[in-house]
């Protein structure tokens, strides 16, 4: 009798055991913290004098949109000679010599996030330089690589470039058709533009 006792007593402790068990074992298992992640951020950039084939969509395309954003002469280049286009960091430096009003030159500028952290091009704020007079130098169209948006007219200027993507940047360089002060001779321009990007480090 008192062998059936201890048998009934250990019984109810091993289903005790094995019940709670089984609830430790079917519970969810939460886990909280901290995670971070960590990249490289580093970008290529060239400029090409020109209007460059790898830009998403043609010249005829680009002077499409261009008129919307205020540009309003057909984009023809020439009268121009001796040009160059310089990449230092963010800063990119142009430098053309016209012949005569009206001549125009295209430069394309190309930048490239070569990092594994995505970055972010504020396209309402690119500073371009230019000099006095009847010499200018403005964006006529940015595409992303792979779309025909021209962002620089878009209604979301937003502009996020993830690793191995690319953004293309067409300028356009001019002397003004009114102006009738140079006597015949060339004028000189030089012109700068300094592209703000910065990594995304909530991406």
């Amino acid at each position: 009798m008192k062998n059936k006792k201890i048998i009934v007593v250990i019984a109810a402790v091993c289903l005790l055991v094995i019940s709670v068990g089984y609830a430790l074992f079917s519970s969810n298992l939460n886990v909280s913290g901290t995670a971070s992640a960590s990249g490289e951020f580093e970008f290529s950039m060239t400029c090409t004098p020109g209007y460059s084939s790898e830009v998403p969509v043609t010249m005829d395309e680009l002077f499409s949109s261009a008129i919307d954003i205020g540009y309003n002469e057909p984009v023809v280049e020439g009268g121009y000679s001796n040009d160059t286009c310089v990449v230092s960091g963010k800063d990119v430096n142009v430098g053309v010599n016209f012949k005569y009003p009206s001549a125009m030159r295209l430069f394309t500028i190309k930048m490239t996030n070569t990092g594994t952290i995505s970055m972010e091009l504020d396209t309402e704020n690119i500073d371009v330089e230019n000099p006095d007079g009847s010499l200018d130098m403005y964006i006529l169209g940015i595409y992303k690589s792979g779309s025909n948006i021209n962002i620089a007219n878009s209604d979301n200027p937003e502009l996020k470039l993830h690793s191995k993507e690319s953004v293309y940047l067409v300028y356009v360089s001019y002397w003004s058709k009114y102006d009738r002060v140079s006597n015949g001779k060339e004028l000189s321009f030089t012109g700068k533009t300094t592209l703000p990007f910065k990594q995304l480090t909530d991406k």
